[in-house]
């Protein structure tokens, strides 16, 4: 994702709050968060 790992412990601690940041992690991780999220 090519970010500094400070970027990263903030995602983990405080979460993501841009749906393109979350689409591109999805991406890179080969995820379907909205399938995932409906399962729920």
């Amino acid at each position: 994702m090519d970010v500094d790992p400070r970027t990263v412990r903030r995602y983990l601690k405080n979460g993501i709050d841009k749906l393109s940041t979350l689409e591109l992690i999805s991406n890179l991780l080969k995820v379907d968060v909205v399938k995932d999220l409906l399962k729920k």
